[in-house]
């Protein structure tokens, strides 16, 4: 199959998990994709973690050790047929990044607060206070996603979201623990390129017969890592057939 047709294909099975998702519970478009894309990029997450909120830039997010990954969508109607408009989209989805960083900065009182907010200022407040206690807080990295329903933004908007991640290198304090923010654009084709790799995680031969094993050669002994109890060796591998 070629790339092209390969393509093809994912893109329209986007189109109709958005298109499914929106008609089988009945929400927006906007949010059927924000739950698509969690999906594709390789999330398992709770409904209480989809914010969908206009005004705090906070789509959806997902808590680690380290922090914090929050997402922000953007896209636009499907087509009757499902297609996707693939125009690039304007500077919206940068504004809003910068309305969730200023959210997290900002000490914010939990009233008036819709429930799926308030759990998650809870549990960012809950980090916040946990590493403050420390006498070197170790931070809390916050990554910044923008996820958009487009080839690309516009320039002006690819202007913008530059000077967006170039103004994440400036500390940031929250109550004097230390916040490393980062923020990274994912276009439809990243979304196609993490669906794919879901989908495709097996060994194949060069005929792309699937493979339950392969052989692995040692390059140079002398080049192992050795530790007390275990030693890494750099390898190639194939199977009989001399796939890689």
């Amino acid at each position: 199959m070629s790339i092209t047709a390969h393509r093809h294909n994912l893109l329209a099975k986007l189109g109709s998990d958005i298109r499914r998702l929106r008609e089988d519970q009945g929400i927006s478009t906007g949010h059927a994709f924000s739950r698509v894309a969690a999906e594709w990029l390789g999330y398992d997450l709770d409904e209480d973690n989809f914010i969908d909120l206009k005004d705090r830039g906070i789509d959806f997010w997902f808590q680690s050790d380290a922090g914090f990954d929050i997402f922000q969508t953007k896209g636009r109607e499907l087509a009757a047929n499902g297609a996707i408009n693939l125009d690039p989209l304007d500077d919206e989805g940068v504004k809003d990044l910068q309305a969730a960083k200023q959210f997290l900065l900002t000490k914010s009182e939990i009233e008036g607060m819709n429930e799926k907010l308030k759990k998650f200022r809870h549990e960012w407040d809950h980090s916040i206070g946990t590493r403050r206690m420390s006498k070197e807080p170790s931070p809390i990295i916050v990554n910044l996603g923008l996820v958009v329903l487009a080839d690309d933004l516009t320039t002006p908007a690819r202007d913008a979201f530059t000077a967006f991640c170039d103004s994440l290198a400036d500390a940031a304090i929250a109550e004097n623990v230390p916040i490393e923010f980062r923020a990274q654009l994912y276009t439809v084709n990243d979304l196609l390129e993490a669906r794919w790799r879901l989908d495709n995680r097996e060994w194949r031969d060069n005929r792309n017969e699937k493979k339950d094993w392969i052989k692995l050669h040692p390059e140079k002994v002398e080049d192992l890592l050795s530790t007390a109890n275990s030693a890494v060796f750099y390898c190639s591998g194939a199977s009989d057939e001399g796939g890689h």
